[in-house]
């Protein structure tokens, strides 16, 4: 072969998956909504058990729909029995995606 023989160009392709699995921070506070003592997660932790975004999980707590705590230090706080009613079959499945419609500060609406 010649110096200007094809060159062969040899391209390896790797894909690596992790999985990454941390335990639910859970603590155990009274819940005044229910009107009882329950167990409340951290926003991060409600975001990963519900499969929505934190946007969405805020929205609900801003609605009344989930019922929540804040630290001290204004950590958020969700009470772990009403986002299962959420996502498990509660009252109000199916709603979860859409909701009620909130005026945005330029008088759109947000759906």
């Amino acid at each position: 072969m010649t110096e200007t023989a094809k060159k062969i160009l040899r391209v390896s392709r790797r894909r690596d998956e992790f999985l990454i699995r941390r335990r639910a921070a859970e603590i155990r506070l009274f819940c005044a909504d229910c009107a009882a003592e329950r167990d409340f997660l951290s926003c991060e932790d409600a975001v990963c058990r519900a499969g929505l975004s934190t946007r969405a999980i805020v929205g609900l707590v801003e609605d009344g729909r989930l019922h929540f705590a804040e630290s001290r230090a204004g950590q958020l706080f969700v009470c772990a029995a009403s986002l299962a009613d959420l996502t498990d079959g509660g009252p109000e499945k199916g709603q979860l995606s859409g909701g009620t419609p909130r005026k945005l500060s330029n008088g759109e609406e947000n759906q």
